[in-house]
């Protein structure tokens, strides 16, 4: 695939995403949170769980996972 069509499906990625909205709700609960945690995660559950894959998978299996969803 050329950069041309790579960055055409990371922009119908990105204007599908989840609304902005979510994520400013979710910063200002932890603005608010007496004792915040360090890290959070927002998002639907596979965004979620690809962090999850990404901690316990090796870099190159998590890498071809991603090549082979993406179709590059």
């Amino acid at each position: 695939k050329n950069y041309s069509n790579i960055l055409q499906m990371m922009d119908s990625h990105v204007d599908s995403g989840s609304n902005p909205q979510e994520m400013a709700e979710a910063i200002l609960k932890i603005i608010e949170t007496k004792n915040p945690k360090i890290h959070y995660k927002v998002g639907i559950f596979m965004q979620k769980f690809s962090i999850l894959l990404k901690r316990v998978l090796p870099d190159l299996v998590y890498e071809k996972m991603l090549m082979k969803h993406y179709k590059l």
